[in-house]
Order: structure tokens, then C-alpha cells, then sequence
């Protein structure tokens, strides 16, 4: 009797992840996209999470921060980096602060610039 090995796909065949990873292992050109718009991404994310947290259309939230409609769908849509003045702009009128960290890579230690001096 054969096993039934039943994945979840989409109407067009395969799972959105599995069409990302099987893109992203196959185009080098994609895969670079990808990594140049994870900044773009993560702030998509929070963004949307704020808004949904605290059940807000893009539109109320377009007029709590003063900018348009469409700014904040492509800001939303994750392939669109807003400047750091648009979220200092979206940070103040939401009355959250906006945080800009730094960090090492996970596994990477950063050079001690004291040892350059030497």
C-alpha cells in the first residue's frame, strides 16, 4: 500500500515558502534581491503589526502620520525602504519611538577598531 505524503500547495502547484526556496537556490540574481530587501521587509512587518494591534486601515493610518495612502501600502508592500526621516515621521505621530540598532551578525564577532590603531 503506498503512503500518502499529502503537502499543502497552492492552486498553482506549490507552497509559496517552497517557491521561494526553490527560486532563491536556483537564481542568484533573486536570491540577492531577496537579502537587498530584508531591511524593507522587517519594517513592512512591524508596520503592519502596529496597524493591525491596533486595528487600523492604512488609511486611518496614513492620516495619523500625515502621509499618503499609497506611501503607506508601498511601505507595507516591503519593496519599497522609507528614509529614516519618513520613520522618524510615522514613529512620532504613532508615539512610539523609533530605534536604529546596530549588531553583529548571529556567529560573527566585529573587528575591535583599538587593533587597527596598532
Amino acid at each position: 500500500m503506498a503512503e500518502d505524503h499529502h503537502v499543502d500547495v497552492s492552486p498553482i502547484g506549490s507552497t509559496a515558502v517552497a517557491a521561494h526556496r526553490h527560486r532563491t537556490a536556483n537564481n542568484l540574481a533573486y536570491a540577492r534581491e531577496w537579502g537587498a530587501r530584508a531591511l524593507a521587509r522587517e519594517i513592512a512587518w512591524q508596520l503592519i503589526r502596529y496597524r493591525m494591534d491596533n486595528d487600523l486601515t492604512q488609511e486611518e493610518l496614513a492620516q495619523r502620520t500625515g502621509t499618503s495612502h499609497s506611501q503607506i501600502t508601498r511601505i507595507e508592500s516591503g519593496r519599497h525602504l522609507p528614509s529614516v526621516t519618513s520613520l522618524g515621521k510615522i514613529a512620532a505621530a504613532l508615539d512610539l519611538t523609533l530605534r536604529i540598532v546596530l549588531e553583529p551578525r548571529d556567529g560573527i564577532t566585529p573587528p575591535d577598531p583599538r587593533a587597527a590603531a596598532d
